[in-house]
């Protein structure tokens, strides 16, 4: 899961760092000031800080970096660092993931919470969320999670699933985590304020 979040946030970095500017199509010049282009800057490749990499209708345009006027060098310098802090960032993050990763099964605490029958007229009752919670009752046991760490409230579970019980469950939950502990909280249902 970690490596998929990492995998994801990759992905997301030009976006996280620069937010719809990184989609921003602008006419780039030469150093003497004579238009070149007119396409986006792609903040995915970075394989040659003296090369700049640009899209335009899909096609990959590679132009030096000191050919460029100084304006648009200055903006692909700006690009570059706020990328780069979102990574540096991540890559200091990775070395907290170690004590994450060493995160014992046994100080992982889950409450699921399933609700297919509403017995309500305003709300049909669902067919899947009670399946879908034992689904992630069995991957956070495979991934050793303790069984009696995982707490289940479902329609068929002894504790049913109302707003007093699952306040009650969570709270004592809660009750049992030390700082080091961790605990996940799923709910598959109608979308509903109770």
């Amino acid at each position: 899961m970690k490596k998929f979040l990492a995998i994801l946030l990759l992905f997301l970095i030009p976006a996280l760092a620069l937010g719809e500017d990184s989609e921003r199509v602008r006419l780039w010049t030469s150093k003497d000031g004579k238009p070149l282009i007119t396409a986006k800057l792609d903040t995915r490749e970075n394989s040659d800080p003296d090369m700049v990499f640009l899209i335009k209708d899909g096609k990959k345009w590679k132009i030096p970096l000191a050919s460029l006027s100084e304006e648009d060098q200055k903006y692909v310098n700006e690009v570059r660092g706020k990328i780069a802090s979102v990574t540096d960032g991540i890559n200091r993050d990775k070395t907290r993931d170690k004590t994450e990763d060493d995160l014992r099964s046994e100080d992982q605490y889950v409450v699921l919470i399933g609700v297919n029958k509403y017995g309500s007229p305003s709300l049909e009752d669902l067919k899947y969320c009670v399946n879908d919670m034992e689904e992630l009752a069995e991957s956070f046991k495979k991934n050793g999670v303790p069984e009696n760490n995982i707490y289940m409230i479902t329609d068929d579970s002894e504790i049913r699933p109302t707003k007093e019980n699952i306040l009650k469950q969570i709270e004592d939950v809660l009750g049992l985590l030390e700082p080091e502990h961790q605990v996940t909280v799923a709910f598959s249902g109608h979308g509903v304020t109770v």
